[in-house]
């Protein structure tokens, strides 16, 4: 029996994917913005990383966040809605200025050589990021 059930499963692990992303924007709240991301895909992906806006004023966050959404595939670029939670670092020193909040995110993806090339656009707590990357896909 665990056999059989290691048999039904292998095409799933074998299909599924790991990357590693990081991505360079700009936002409504600073000129910079940077991201840098991990992600599991099978269809559905679960995306965690960190979010910073490049700026030394407090108001101006850094995020570290999990999304997950689905993976729908074209001919040439593939698109992923996602959602998720952020936890909004403010400042060390006064933990009242941090904030949990919702993130909702779109990526467009092209497929490279051994990677994908993404635009990346995310809106959290009236932030929206947008930014252009590159991933690694192991």
């Amino acid at each position: 029996m665990k056999r059989i059930l290691i048999l039904l499963l292998l095409p799933t692990v074998a299909s599924a994917q790991f990357s590693l992303g990081m991505s360079l924007g700009t936002s409504n709240a600073a000129m910079f913005a940077t991201e840098f991301q991990l992600a599991y895909s099978h269809n559905w992906v679960i995306q965690t990383g960190y979010s910073s806006l490049v700026s030394r004023k407090v108001e101006k966050p850094s995020v570290f966040y999990i999304r997950t959404g689905y993976e729908f595939t074209g001919e040439v670029i593939d698109v992923v809605p996602a959602i998720g939670y952020g936890y909004h670092l403010h400042s060390t020193d006064n933990k009242a200025l941090n904030s949990h909040r919702f993130m909702y995110s779109v990526q467009l993806e092209r497929q490279m050589r051994e990677g994908k090339l993404y635009f990346t656009t995310s809106y959290t707590n009236r932030i929206f990021v947008v930014g252009i990357g590159i991933k690694y896909v192991f």
